[in-house]
Order: structure tokens, then sequence, then C-alpha cells
């Protein structure tokens, strides 16, 4: 709920400021601009300027002549004071910027009426092209005062309908970033994807399908060589920066000369010349994907892109409008998203600390309050390292239930049974006691909390504990001890007691393995070669020149380093990985342990090895790859594509116990072959239920409701098999 506060708060307290120019946007009276004129040095000299054009073209004969009749008879003009009889003449096709003087006066404290009567004056004369702007110009010094009498910036009239909470919201049209409809993210043509092998020339295949094996799109390329005198041989990383640009994004406005050769009709094997501009691979791709009906090109495309922050709010999904307002005053203002952005413990910090004046004060009170104790309940369950505007998507099970299980405390109930699994996973000891903490506090206000947990701690704290055993499986269920810790701890037939009071412990490696240095590095045999029919090429030079450096750098220790890593909360880190060890990384919550190893090293390793899509972390470089050739993630998500999957499919014993039912002799006798085991395909399943042991019943405005199959009870097999 702490972004529904968020936006009312903004709404009602914030302060929105003109993107361009920095300047709050403010409505003044007359009165205010009155005293902040008064507030400048006595005797300071001044004049009160009335804007009447602005970047406007033409010569204005008729305006000053209207404003001499009105008794104004000295203007600014491009910043240059003239008086009406010495005017230059004004070109009409240059743009101009004209002020009429209103007064000329000196700071004194008995200029009260003078001066409003001035501005009020200036008001009136500028009111069509002012917008409600007066300008005091300081004649010593030449320094502006801008005054506005509507709510607009004083230098370019930028202004704002009234603030409103949606305004906030990058779920609603109003608030959300037009170029990315308010996600942030893009998804656009990346070029080093589309660059596949930059090593290459243009004519070997540096860039799929524009190659020498795709005449069509060949012949532009080759037409574009000769506009900008490159060679269509050389490796595409050695081209130009500028004729790289050409390639990829386009040639602009520049009209280029296009050889087409004619395969059909009856102008066949002719060569028709066009000059046009040239539209650039990634608009060209770009296009292909838009128009494209054929779901094969548009897969096949696909593999192009890239997600990338969005370039006009830069990944923060709001308006620029909304992006624009403050709330705070000096060092401490801020916009909504940077509140989002940083961690919930620097946004507690900041609300703590935040000091408003006169009425907005008093409007922010209230909903500041709820801010802070709600940020709080999730400092409180050790998640001060995560940001308000964190992805749901990319927490941990353990996080998300702890997010839960504040905004649980936050609702205040009482009365009311809490169960939760596991609640400490991926938490670190020193962020436990404060999950404890909070268990108990749930505990204090009336309510029954049951947790499912291993954890020591967490036993400690538990006014009653319920030991299951003694083993796991068939050889589990039954309830080995219930009581205090105590009196789990002296239960001689309780495992977990054993272990808690020291019985059995688990012993700490006598030995462990070290990290060698490689003695000698062996050098790599390379057998002779009978020389070859064909010439080396370019590409297979520098495919060795790789490979001999690549052997050069692997040093005298085996490590896999990852260099300069930034990504979310890194600090330019700089890691050793060992080879062929088993290495952990540990750390407090939110330390950067996930940015390191799963979004920085394995998600890059991945991509040099498999050309995945996923993109790294920020990092300089990883060396050592040359010691691996495959890379597995063994994570958390769920195995299998189906509900069907079980352990037996996932791992392939199934395929085995198959082929071995197959085997057995009335499976011979009946011409059983080994599909006739499998749930998945007609034959041999139970076809009331399609193999899935349960029917589901759809309960339309209710959720759905799966009952065992009548047919196979469960089975999932026919009669027969």
């Amino acid at each position: 709920e702490i972004h529904d506060y968020l936006r009312l708060l903004y709404a009602r307290a914030g302060t929105p400021f003109c993107p361009d120019h920095g300047l709050p946007l403010a409505a003044q009276t007359v009165s205010q601009m009155v005293d902040a004129v008064l507030a400048l040095p006595e005797e300071t000299r001044l004049m009160v300027l009335a804007p009447v054009a602005r970047e406007k073209k033409g010569e204005f004969t008729e305006l000053f002549a209207q404003m001499q009749a009105l008794g104004y008879i000295r203007f600014r003009v491009d910043g240059a004071i003239y008086e009406y009889e010495n005017l230059p003449a004004l070109k009409k096709t240059e743009k101009h910027n004209i002020d009429v003087v209103i007064d000329r006066v000196k700071v004194r404290p008995d200029l009260q009426q003078r001066l409003a009567e001035s501005i009020e004056a200036a008001l009136r004369v500028g009111s069509s092209e002012g917008n409600g702007r007066v300008l005091a110009l300081e004649m010593d010094t030449g320094h502006e005062h801008l005054f506005s009498a509507k709510f607009a910036c004083p230098v370019c009239s930028y202004s704002l309908a009234e603030l409103e909470p949606r305004l906030f919201s990058f779920n609603s049209p109003m608030g959300a970033c037009p170029a990315c409809d308010g996600i942030g993210q893009r998804e656009v043509f990346d070029p080093a994807r589309v660059v596949a092998f930059p090593s290459l020339s243009l004519a070997s295949g540096a860039i799929k399908g524009w190659d020498r094996r795709n005449g069509y799109y060949f012949a532009m390329l080759e037409s574009l060589a000769r506009h900008y005198a490159f060679d269509i041989e050389a490796p595409f990383e050695s081209l130009p920066a500028p004729v790289q640009h050409a390639i990829l994004h386009g040639s602009g406005e520049e009209e280029i000369a296009f050889s087409y050769h004619l395969d059909s009709g009856a102008s066949k094997g002719k060569v028709h010349t066009k000059k046009h501009a040239f539209e650039g691979i990634l608009p060209n791709m770009a296009r292909r994907y838009r128009e494209t009906d054929s779901v094969v090109v548009r897969e096949d495309l696909a593999r192009y892109r890239s997600t990338q922050p969005c370039p006009e709010c830069h990944g923060v999904r709001l308006r620029r409008e909304a992006r624009h307002v403050r709330l705070g005053e000096g060092q401490q203002s801020r916009a909504i998203f940077e509140v989002s952005h940083a961690t919930l413990s620097d946004a507690h910090a900041w609300f703590q600390a935040l000091q408003l004046t006169g009425a907005k004060a008093e409007i922010a009170d209230k909903v500041v309050r709820e801010i802070a104790t709600r940020l709080q309940f999730l400092n409180d369950v050790g998640l001060s390292y995560l940001s308000l505007d964190r992805s749901a998507e990319t927490l941990s099970g353990g996080e998300a239930q702890r997010i839960r299980l504040a905004s649980q405390i936050g609702s205040g109930l009482t009365g009311v049974m809490y169960v939760l699994d596991e609640p400490s996973i991926g938490l670190h000891q020193r962020d436990n006691d404060r999950l404890i903490a909070t268990l108990q506090h749930l505990r204090d206000i009336g309510n029954s909390v049951i947790v499912v947990e291993h954890d020591e701690d967490m036993m400690r704290a538990a006014d009653q504990i319920i030991d299951m055993g003694p083993g796991a499986g068939v050889h589990g269920g039954r309830v080995m001890a219930q009581g205090t810790y105590d009196a789990v701890r002296a239960t001689a037939q309780s495992l977990t007691g054993q272990y808690l009071s020291g019985t059995r412990s688990i012993a700490v490696p006598r030995r462990r393995t070290p990290w060698l240095p490689v003695l000698e590095q062996a050098a790599p045999v390379v057998e002779a070669k009978t020389k070859s029919r064909f010439p080396q090429t370019e590409a297979s030079k520098r495919r060795a020149e790789r490979m001999a450096e690549h052997h050069a750098r692997q040093g005298a220790v085996q490590a896999l380093r990852v260099a300069g890593a930034t990504g979310n909360n890194l600090k330019n880190v700089t890691v050793n990985f060992p080879v062929g060890l088993l290495t952990c990384v540990t750390g407090v919550s939110g330390s950067g342990k996930s940015t390191l190893v799963n979004d920085t090293l394995y998600a890059a390793v991945a991509r040099q090895l498999y050309r995945a899509h996923d993109e790294p972390a920020a990092h300089e470089e990883i060396v050592g790859m040359e010691y691996f050739d495959k890379v597995i993630n063994v994570d958390q998500s769920p195995i299998g594509r189906t509900p069907r999957s079980n352990p037996a499919t996932y791992t392939g014993l199934f395929t085995p116990i198959r082929e071995l039912m197959a085997e057995v002799n009335t499976a011979k006798e009946r011409g059983y072959g080994p599909g006739r085991f499998s749930f998945n395909v007609a034959g041999g399943r139970c076809e009331a239920c399609q193999g899935d042991g349960v029917v589901k019943v759809e309960m339309h405005f209710l959720p759905d409701v799966y009952v065992p199959c009548d047919i196979c009870h469960g089975q999932r097999y026919n009669r027969e098999t």
C-alpha cells in the first residue's frame, strides 16, 4: 500500500518543477511579487518589463505603434534597450524577443503602491503574449527576476493542471510514460546480436541474412560500399564508426545510388539503378517484425531483440510531468521515483528526517506517518536492502513471504492463526533476530503463530515445539516430541533433540581441498596438419592468434575471474573463483551475492557459451572461460513444462522403465511397445482423464475443482495396461 500513500502525498504536498529550467511552478499574486521586489537591497535600480513577444518572427511595427499610443516609449529588443524614435528595423524572417518597459524605479520602502500599479500594468500589457509573466531587471547588474501570475514556469510558460494521485501511477494512462506505456523497458533490435560475428566481413556473414548468399540484400551492401568507399571484404569491426552507423541505422536524408539485378520479367538480366536513402538494417528488421504475419519470421527476428530501459523515461515508468514533481526542500528534495528507487532503510531514514513547512506540513503529516510505519515493518522483517520499485518476479520465495508478513503486521489483526513455511529461507543469521521479534510481536497482539522451520534460533524462541519423525516419507508421520525447547532437547528418541543437545553433530571436514597453483603449464599439443588445398583466410589467421593469446593467458593459478562488476549495489569488485573446487559465496541479505553469481557470472558465461539472450549485469570482463564448455544453473524453478511432469519423466528414468515393461512376456504377447506405457499419448493411458489421473470441473465464477478420475481412480492408465 506504500505506493498508494506516496501518490497521495506527492499529489497533495509535492511541488512541480519545470523540466527544462528546473524552476518551481508557482502562481504568485501581485502582493507576493511586490514583496519579492522590496526584499532586494535598497537603492537597487530596477526596470519593470512586460514580455510581449518570445522567439517570434516579424517586424512588429504595429505592436510598437500600439504601445506608443498607450504611453510606453521604451522597449527591450533582443536584450538591448531602445526608445521609440531609435528602434532598429527588424528582419521579419528572424526570431525576436520584445519586452515593453513599464516603469523604472529605485527600491525603497515607500514604493509599495507604485510597484503594485506597475506590475498590474505589466500583466495587462502582456496579457496575451506574456502569459501572466512580469520581469524585474536590475539595471546595474543585468540580473533578471521572473514572476508569474499563472501556475506556470516563469521562463517558458510550461504549466500543469491540478496534481492528482493518478498522475503518479504507471498503471494509469494519465501517469504512464507514453513511450513505453509505463513498463519502463522496450524490446529493441540489439546491434550486438544483429552483428553476431564482428570479426568477419559483411561478405562472409558478419550479419546473418545480409551476406553473399542473399543476392538482394548483398547488392544493397555493395552499393553502400561504393558510396561510402569501404571494403566489403574487411572485418566489420574494422570499419569506421560513421560507416557502421549508416549500415545499422540507415543513411538518414542522404540519397545513395543502388543497383538492382532483375531476375524475372521482360527485363530479366538487366541492372536497374535507383537513388534513395538507405533504410538501415535495424529499422529494416523492426519494420519486418512489425508488418509480418508469419510466425516463423517473427520468431527468427525475435532472436535479435533484447530488453533495454526506455530511452524516454530511463526505466522510471512515469511521464515527464510526474518525474518533475518534488517533495521536500533544499537538499532533502526528492522526486517520487527517487524515493521508490532508494533502499527501504534509506527511504525510512528520509521520511523520518523530512521537514515540510506551512500548510504542506499539516497536509502531509498523517500520510508520512502511515508510510514511515509501513517502511518500519518491512525493515523489521529483514528487507532493508530491497527498494520499493523492485520487480516482484525477481524476489526470492523467502523475500516474498516476508513482504506478506510485513503487510499482515500493518493490518494489526488479532485472534488470527498465521501459518508460515520456512520464513528464514535465504535470510542471514544477522537478520534472523528481527524476523523472530516480528513473529513474537504478532503473538503478543493476540494471534497464534505456527511456523514450519528447522532453524535453531527459531526453535529456541518458540513457546512450544512439535517434532515430527523419525524419518522421511514412509518412515515419518509420527510426533516424536512436544513441549518447550528444553523438553525436546531431553527427548532421547527425537533426532532433532539429539542435535540440539549436542549428542549428535555435523563433523567439520578434517581436510579441505587446497587451491594449488598448476605446477607447470603444459604447452598445448598442436598436431601437424597436412598443407591445405585452400589458401588460409584472414578469419582463420585471426582465430589462430586468438587461440595462441588464449593459451598464453591461462595463468599459473586456475581461476575464473570476474573483473569490475558494478551491477545493482556491487562496488566495482574483482573476484577470483577457483576452478575445480567447491566455493561458497556468503554475506548478509542484500550484500550482492545473487547479483555477482547469478546476474553477472552465470549470465555472462551462458551468453558466451550458448549465445543466451539474457543481458548480464554490468562488468568489465570475465577471464578464464576457457576452462569450461558448459554452465548449468540449478535453481528453484518448477521442473518440467507441463503439470504431467514428475521426477521420473524429468530425470529420464521413465524411458528405461517403459522399455522394461515392454519386454515383459505379457506385453510381448499383446504386442505392446514402450509407447503403450506412456500417460502422455493415446493407447495405454486412461482416455476419460487423458492420463492426468484427475478430471477438471469448471465452476465458472468459482475456482476450478479437480476430482480423481472415476474410471482409473487416479492410476492414469487403462485397465489393460
